[in-house]
């Protein structure tokens, strides 16, 4: 019954802040079209695995941050559960970038690995990824404020809640999918993030 009550309200909650969306509503954050959608992150069961693939206890804190305030900004209801193993088990993996995956003028990127792409009368159709790698490149890491690193974990776990980046600033696009810039506009997902985030992984009907 409680559970029931939780979930009529957040429906109602839900339906009043879309009637509040800048821009062109809740598209203000834009999905991957077709969805690229997290294994475990759907409502059955709501909760996917990360692990922090590196020794430094201070850069743990920091990536962990991505994960962790997107847990927060959607109410709980999309659940990261940390995993002390990296391995292709964890649905998300934090690490160093290696093999020069990401772009030269990229902090961190985010990877898309196993998965399948098929069809389901929630999703339509999608891709369905089983793991994905966020890669942080060590040198440039290091040049930023806690601030700056808390907002770029934030933006790369996004694109693990299935949202595409934005090509102007945070501050621009009133998404946490915005470019990340010094001081950053916004350091976890808005409301509008979540909301798209949630909406996508099936969780209104």
């Amino acid at each position: 019954m409680r559970a029931s009550v939780a979930a009529v309200a957040l429906a109602f909650l839900v339906s009043a802040l879309t009637m509040l969306l800048p821009g062109d509503g809740v598209d203000a954050t834009d999905p991957y079209d077709p969805p690229l959608l997290m294994h475990g992150q759907h409502p059955d069961p709501g909760s996917a695995s990360y692990s922090l693939c590196t020794d430094d206890v201070p850069t743990q804190w920091l990536w962990a941050w991505g994960p962790e305030s997107w847990e927060t900004a959607t109410w709980e209801t999309m659940n990261w559960v940390f995993v002390v193993d990296c391995n292709l088990y964890v649905q998300e993996q934090l690490q160093w970038e290696y093999f020069f995956i990401c772009e030269d003028d990229e902090i961190a990127c985010h990877h898309w690995y196993d998965g399948e792409w098929h069809t389901t009368s929630e999703n339509g159709y999608h891709w369905h990824s089983l793991y994905s790698k966020i890669a942080y490149d060590h040198d440039k890491w290091h040049t930023y404020n806690d601030a700056t690193r808390r907002s770029i974990s934030a933006h790369e776990m996004g694109h693990g809640e299935g949202l595409e980046d934005h090509g102007v600033s945070q501050c621009a696009a009133l998404t946490i999918m915005g470019r990340t810039e010094e001081p950053p506009c916004y350091e976890q997902a808005t409301v509008w993030d979540a909301i798209a985030a949630m909406d996508t992984h099936g969780y209104f009907p």
